[in-house]
């Protein structure tokens, strides 16, 4: 910028290619290459090519570059920082905010022919860093270790020969197994199963140990039964997870109130009917009430984005914000930190509710409901306030002493003496001679 070096790069091997982020400020920059044989990226030696791109429009490329260097002036407009992160919807750790493609994980793919997939799923304890598990056969076919979240659900996915014998060892480096709870916190456990659901080995919860196998067995042939069941979501009978319909839609949704003891129950409903949209609370808590230090907190609702939240160092110990959300659609709330604000996610927690109750809420206790980091997503199903009418007793003429405007089920009204009012006519005249 101007005389000034932001940043300057190594010499390059042949044919390879390299990305760097550089963080810069708003204004203007100069961006030079340099050839030490003066042919640029071109010509008979092979050609190649350098560009400059950012999140907000920035998008330089030049692939003729011929001399011993050439000059690129570009302009950086005010933009947020890069967000990294999987930008596939189809992928299992899809990022909602990422503005820049970086590693995206997919459901396994089918096992080859004479092999079966094995699922481990760990649910990692309070103290997730000592826990460790391999497989072995002749040697370690699969293993997990590394992890730092307590409560995370992670799990793998290998294809095993069909017929090879193998064994789940589980290994504890504090020697207290999963027992979270043994010291206040959470349990966790290993599950392993098949493709088809069938448990193989389950370890954990208050067992104690430090090293623990499973016995050894043999890999049977699995062929995954798809569910089934209802596949039409307008029958009560719907099963989300159905993929082949059995025939079991018989009951047909009618919406209305199925609440017997309102003015307007209605006996022919079987689905309570709410409103379409409302609005909901989403509190953030800060347990230390000194700022969240760059962790934030997203939510999505089918194509609806809102974010980010987070706390700044004078905002106190909550804060509350406003969501209009439809009723009856998943709901997704994501907290992402790293770096440095990390150290201080486990003070971080939040609150989504509703007419009626709480929708989703994680990080109540640091000890016990720690919050989750993403690629963890925390999921619920808002609803808004139905229109059942609830009964009101009181008296609904609007002329008597005890008329009680919010009632809808007339308890009995009672009334003044005859009186004359101000214009000498008899008010309230019970025996009906025109006279008070």
């Amino acid at each position: 910028q101007d005389s000034t070096l932001i940043a300057v790069s190594p010499p390059y091997q042949s044919n390879m290619f390299q990305e760097v982020v550089v963080p810069l400020d708003s204004g203007q920059y100069n961006f030079v290459v340099y050839d030490a044989f003066g042919d640029g990226i071109c010509c008979v030696f092979g050609t190649g090519w350098y560009g400059l791109s950012n999140a907000c429009g920035l998008d330089i490329f030049d692939y003729e570059f011929a001399g011993a260097s050439t000059t690129t002036l570009f302009n950086v407009e005010p933009c947020a920082p890069p967000v990294f992160g999987c930008t596939d919807p189809l992928s299992l750790n899809y990022h909602p905010w990422a503005n820049v493609l970086e590693g995206c994980a997919y459901p396994p793919a089918p096992c080859g022919e004479g092999e079966t997939m094995i699922i481990t799923s760990l649910l990692t304890d309070t103290y997730a860093q000592e826990t460790s598990w391999s497989i072995t056969d002749t040697a370690i076919v699969a293993s997990g270790n590394g992890y730092i979240e307590a409560g995370l659900l992670v799990s793998d996915y290998t294809c095993m020969t069909v017929g090879d014998t193998i064994q789940v060892n589980v290994y504890d480096t504090f020697g207290d197994g999963m027992c979270g709870s043994c010291y206040g916190g959470v349990d966790g456990n290993l599950l392993v199963t098949n493709y088809c659901g069938d448990t193989l080995y389950y370890v954990g919860d208050t067992l104690l140990f430090d090293t623990i196998s499973s016995p050894s067995f043999a890999i049977e042939l699995c062929e995954p039964i798809l569910p089934t069941g209802c596949t039409d979501p307008l029958f009560v009978e719907y099963d989300l997870n159905a993929v082949v319909d059995n025939g079991s839609c018989l009951t047909e949704i009618v919406l209305g109130c199925i609440d017997e003891d309102a003015l307007n129950y209605s006996p022919e409903a079987n689905i309570m009917e709410t409103g379409a949209d409302c609005f909901f609370e989403l509190t953030i808590y800060d347990g230390a009430g000194d700022g969240w230090f760059g962790s934030w907190l997203g939510v999505t609702q089918g194509d609806s984005v809102f974010s980010p939240f987070q706390m700044g160092p004078n905002d106190g110990f909550e804060e509350t914000f406003n969501l209009y959300l439809n009723s009856n659609e998943d709901v997704k709330i994501y907290f992402f930190t790293e770096g440095n604000s990390e150290t201080t996610s486990g003070q971080c927690g939040f609150k989504l509710q509703g007419p009626d109750s709480v929708v989703i809420e994680g990080g109540t206790n640091p000890w016990t409901d720690k919050i989750k980091k993403f690629p963890y997503v925390y999921e619920g199903t808002p609803v808004c306030a139905n229109y059942c009418i609830t009964p009101v007793l009181g008296c609904v003429d609007i002329n008597a002493c005890n008329y009680e405007p919010l009632a809808n089920v007339d308890e009995g009204c009672f009334y003044s003496v005859e009186y004359y009012n101000c214009d000498n006519i008899c008010n309230n005249d019970i025996d009906n001679d025109g006279v008070c």
